[in-house]
């Protein structure tokens, strides 16, 4: 099984890559079933809520982009009467990402986890995790884009630092039931003297991604633009995305495994 080969040593980022590349060739169907299932619903709320948000701010002469760049355009935005639609919309958005779009991210670990011990991978048993937990993540993610979000306020490098530790959060919810604060903590000592190693592989999944949905951006324009559109090049995206969840999961579990050998070397001692 390939756990043994986790729990043996420590693995490298690409050789992560290579055996999640594995897993996920050998689960494919199952993965991209559970992408479709949960991906879809999701990604249609989301292009709504895009295409709504669009076609207000668009209306008053406005656009994203600008609005970031410009403060006084912010404000020029707020004293219009529409502020309260865009900024709605903006948020129901912003909550779709950080809260509904990871349910998919769980159903892929406790895949990815059943791959490792052996088990067959099961949409059913995957989607059960989802709902037997996901109240816990939907606390758990809150309080960490909170932390993160306050972090990034002060002067940005306590955010990037609280972004690399917390990356295991999800992990550690679905395949270890820890709770909303456990959760945090533990995917913080997991990464603690691996911040290197971690952070780059944030690093190398950011690139990578962003390169993907720039092409499928560009793709999915020459067919035209649209609430149908947008939906295609999301769901496309979280197809791809699911593959780093996969690695992701196969970091968790190695790092798990070498702290356990590392906390029972200490006890001996």
């Amino acid at each position: 099984m390939l756990i043994d080969e986790l729990r043996r040593r420590e693995i490298g980022i690409f050789e992560s890559f290579a055996l999640g590349r594995m897993i996920y060739s050998q689960s494919s169907k199952v993965i991209l079933f559970i992408v479709l299932f949960l991906g879809i619903p999701i990604t249609t709320m989301s292009a709504i809520a895009g295409n709504a948000f669009s076609e207000v701010s668009s209306g008053l002469g406005f656009d994203l982009p600008t609005i970031i760049q410009d403060p006084a355009l912010l404000e020029q935005l707020m004293a219009t009467e529409n502020w309260n639609y865009i900024a709605g919309y903006y948020l129901i958005i912003v909550l779709i990402q950080v809260l509904f779009f990871p349910l998919i991210n769980m159903a892929i670990t406790a895949l990815t986890s059943d791959y490792v011990y052996g088990k067959t991978p099961n949409f059913k048993d995957s989607l059960l995790v989802v709902l037997e937990k996901g109240h816990i993540f939907v606390l758990a993610a809150i309080m960490r884009e909170i932390m993160v979000f306050a972090g990034l306020i002060c002067f940005v490098i306590p955010g990037i630092l609280m972004y690399v530790f917390f990356l295991f959060y999800v992990a550690a919810v679905t395949l270890d039931d820890k709770g909303p604060i456990e959760a945090l903590k533990y995917s913080t000592s997991l990464v603690k003297g691996q911040f290197a190693k971690i952070g780059l592989f944030i690093l190398m999944v950011f690139c990578l991604e962003y390169s993907i949905r720039q092409m499928v951006q560009i793709l999915m324009e020459l067919s035209g633009t649209g609430i149908v559109t947008n939906i295609i090049s999301a769901v496309i995206s979280t197809v791809i995305n699911s593959v780093f969840i996969v690695v992701m999961t196969l970091l968790y579990i190695n790092r798990r495994e070498m702290k356990k050998v590392k906390d029972e070397q200490i006890d001996i001692v």
